[in-house]
């Protein structure tokens, strides 16, 4: 079973605490905004030092400013600039995992909206909310509060909070694999970027793209999820920015291989894998592994996939990731089924395939269901096999009609 890395809910959290948050936070919720006001144009300041990945500095400068204008109470900045100064200090606290000062802060901020009328003021704070919602993985309250974030997004003039708000829309209705809403507001986001004509905007046109080709691969439309990744694996080779093709390449070698070009996608994920080792990124590593696997057992050379599969398998327990841990072994337990091993293969396969209807979007998990019928089908239990099928044509149903 292929996987590719994604900003699910799954994953949302552990891209925090890996150390990612602050590139989500410039391309979510940063686009510079030209401004005579000193607070703005130094929140841009904090920005671009994020972006370079000058980490140390971005916090100190982001400190300075909350010590400077915001517990002060200063009375010279706008409440748009103290908003956001807000928002990116919670990002900031969720980071450094300070819960209760981030629940604190975001009740302040909350309150703030009995003060103004302003879409643009209205919308940055409601789309803090429902970031901090996804960061704690409350799908559900997020999916609630959508509905007023969207209203203000529509009604905002501002081009950075335009790009934040139906973003953020984006990735929310992705989660919620409400794919045709997810694509409407990554489409605005888009809107909002063409706007904009600075050193970020090749970046966050990018980031966007990705998010669009995630959308066409859950839904399956592969020739366009291709190009789009292809075009973006160029973009990020021509600008350096080597530390984003591991994904690409995890999102292209799937792509490939569920076209059924295995040999491409055999080519593909050993370039991923080089990438991911070149930076140093140990989870993409693990993905690339499997996928490497689940092709070799698409081919029936179970030999090869074993062998891969049973080095990532080590690999993942070192690295106490349960979720790999869980996927490479569903895919041992496919090819113990093909082995002749069918009451254990398939006991494991199932005790996987309970923790992935646990953890995965419906997509995901909608993808693992074809590999437990063929190994029913191996196993003679065509009956079984039937009832698979019949669960996984369900799910796809739901999620072409983007169903909840």
């Amino acid at each position: 079973m292929y996987r590719m890395l994604a900003c699910s809910l799954r994953t949302y959290a552990r891209l925090l605490s890996a150390g990612l948050l602050i590139v989500g936070l410039s391309f979510n919720a940063a686009l510079a905004q030209q401004s005579d006001e000193p607070l703005q144009q130094q929140l841009d300041e904090y920005i671009a030092l994020s972006l370079a990945n000058n980490i140390e500095a971005a916090n100190a400068l982001l400190n300075d400013l909350y010590q400077q204008y915001y517990l002060v109470q200063d009375a010279n900045s706008s409440l748009a600039a103290k908003v956001r100064l807000m928002s990116y200090q919670l990002t900031s606290l969720l980071y450094a995992k300070q819960q209760l000062q981030a629940d604190t802060l975001l009740s302040e901020l909350l309150a703030l909206t009995e003060a103004t009328e302003t879409p643009d003021v209205l919308a940055e704070i409601y789309a803090t909310e429902i970031e901090y919602l996804m960061y704690k993985q409350e799908l559900s309250a997020a999916i609630i509060k959508a509905d007023r974030l969207e209203l203000n997004a529509e009604q905002t003039t501002t081009p950075r909070i335009r790009y934040y708000a139906h973003n953020l829309l984006g990735r929310l209705f992705k989660a919620d694999d409400q794919y045709e809403r997810a694509l409407q507001h990554f489409t605005e986001a888009l809107d909002a970027v063409i706007t904009t004509d600075d050193q970020f905007t090749l970046r966050r046109r990018s980031f966007l793209n990705y998010q669009i080709a995630l959308v066409y691969s859950a839904l399956k439309k592969w020739p366009e999820a291709k190009v789009l990744t292809e075009e973006l694996i160029a973009d990020a080779k021509k600008y350096q920015y080597k530390q984003f093709l591991p994904d690409l390449y995890l999102m292209l070698g799937v792509i490939v291989a569920e076209q059924k070009d295995y040999q491409q996608a055999i080519t593909i994920n050993q370039l991923g894998l080089a990438a991911a080792q070149e930076n140093n990124q140990p989870g993409a590593e693990l993905t690339f592994q499997n996928n490497l696997g689940s092709i070799y057992m698409e081919q029936g050379n179970f030999t090869a996939a074993e062998k891969v599969l049973q080095s990532a398998a080590k690999q993942a327990k070192a690295l106490d990731d349960e979720y790999s841990s869980q996927l490479i072994a569903f895919n041992l337990a496919f090819i113990d089924v093909n082995k002749g091993q069918h009451e254990s293969g398939l006991e494991n396969m199932r005790a996987a395939i309970a923790y992935f209807e646990k953890n995965d979007t419906k997509a995901q998990f909608e993808s693992t269901l074809p590999w437990l019928a063929k190994a029913y089908a191996v196993a003679g239990k065509y009956q079984l096999q039937a009832q698979t099928l019949q669960q996984q044509l369900q799910l796809r149903e739901e999620i072409l009609t983007s169903e909840r």
